[in-house]
């Protein structure tokens, strides 16, 4: 799967705002693409450092384990095209074993609060994304189906939930454990109807496979001791599922995207549990809606191939009579033709999906303005700044400083 510069970039950094963890993939040799943190760069090159001698060029996946117990992902096509995910805590399978890159045991992990310390004094806020193994490996087949190829992606999805496996329990432990298994069985179970019923744009059907999923099991305490930002970054986790299964039911992308941004920011912004989790009911029946919209409102051969230019170039935008040209049709048809299907005129349309590029960039990279500026292909920073502010009513300064 051949993608440039722009769009590796673009799928990493949702990845990171979906996710919150920091992610960098070699694009050639000794250079990387991120999306992170400012300090994640730092932490990356020490990672990397530490194994990159030891690993050859087969497909492979390894799970590896930091100095203070923090865990990282690695997985490449071959040596030189190769993603590192991290740093993250596997909140499923605390007593696990943790192994270094070179595949030495660790003695002794240190605690969860004694890593958040670590890192919160050494990597200024960077720190370990508290996450479950479901989580995880739905969050990473994500990441690696839009990067690698399907074959790649199954060979890595594969070593992962082999590492994940859990070791099997004792004989004189089956008993004990059959009740919990069956509590597993039935909350997965419940789980996977409703994502299906998004998948199948069936909104009706959303809050009551919503409440069976809740009613079905307890979810894992992510973040101990803190139960506002325990349900935050397990809906965050759930809106990550309820993207990729809107995508799969026939959402485009863009717009499960821009409905999952909205989401997440609608979490964050709560301030006891219960609203987090009508926030999550809300938006999960709202995705299964577009979903069958989507399903009943496609638009012409040519309004697809524009809405699709559009989000391709959402970071340096295109203008309609370049595609007029590529498409062997006048602009003056098609911009009245777009008109007519969505609803919107043409520039207003790429205005939305731009403006959306703009703020990730401003919440999720350390580049500065004039940067952003000149990789959205704006003659200079000032002007950037008007666009912005006509469109968000903040302008970037205020925006990052707010976000």
């Amino acid at each position: 799967m051949h993608m440039n510069q722009k769009q590796t970039t673009q799928v990493l950094v949702n990845f990171y705002v979906l996710t919150h963890l920091a992610v960098s993939k070699i694009a050639c040799k000794n250079r990387w693409i991120s999306a992170g943190n400012g300090r994640w760069h730092e932490l990356r090159k020490n990672q990397f450092e530490t194994f990159n001698r030891i690993i050859d060029d087969q497909t492979q996946l390894i799970y590896f384990a930091g100095d203070h117990g923090e865990q990282y992902l690695w997985c490449q096509r071959h040596k030189d095209n190769g993603i590192l995910i991290g740093p993250f805590i596997n909140s499923t399978n605390e007593g696990r074993k943790l192994k270094r890159a070179t595949g030495e045991e660790m003695n002794q992990s240190p605690s969860l609060a004694e890593q958040f310390d670590y890192f919160s004094r050494t990597y200024n806020g960077l720190l370990p994304t508290v996450i479950s193994q479901t989580q995880l490996i739905a969050s990473v087949e994500l990441l690696l189906t839009a990067l690698f190829d399907q074959k790649t992606v199954n060979t890595l999805i594969h070593q992962l939930t082999s590492e994940l496996r859990l070791p099997q329990p004792k004989v004189d432990a089956i008993a004990k454990d059959v009740s919990s298994s069956q509590l597993d069985r039935a909350s997965y179970q419940a789980e996977t109807a409703l994502y299906n019923t998004i998948r199948a744009g069936q909104d009706d059907q959303v809050i009551v496979a919503f409440q069976r999923f809740s009613n079905s099991g307890k979810p894992g305490l992510v973040v101990p001791g803190n139960q506002l930002r325990n349900e935050k970054d397990l809906a965050i986790a759930a809106t990550t599922l309820a993207t990729r299964s809107a995508i799969q039911g026939g959402l485009y992308a863009d717009s499960a995207y821009a409905i999952s941004d909205q989401t997440i920011q609608m979490i964050e912004a709560q301030t006891r549990t219960n609203d987090v989790v009508g926030v999550l009911m809300t938006q999960m029946t709202r995705f299964a809606k577009e979903v069958r919209l989507a399903n009943q409102r496609h638009y012409s051969k040519d309004i697809n191939a524009l809405t699709a230019e559009i989000y391709a170039h959402r970071d340096t935008g295109i203008q309609l009579t370049t595609l007029a040209a590529q498409q062997h049709k006048s602009a003056k048809y098609l911009a009245s033709r777009f008109r007519s299907e969505t609803g919107r005129t043409f520039m207003n349309y790429q205005n939305q999906f731009r403006l959306t590029f703009a703020q990730e960039q401003l919440t999720t990279t350390s580049a500065s303005i004039t940067e952003i500026a000149a990789m959205m292909n704006f003659e200079d920073a000032s002007y950037f700044t008007k666009w912005f502010k006509r469109l968000c009513g903040q302008t970037p300064r205020q925006y990052r400083q707010q976000h």
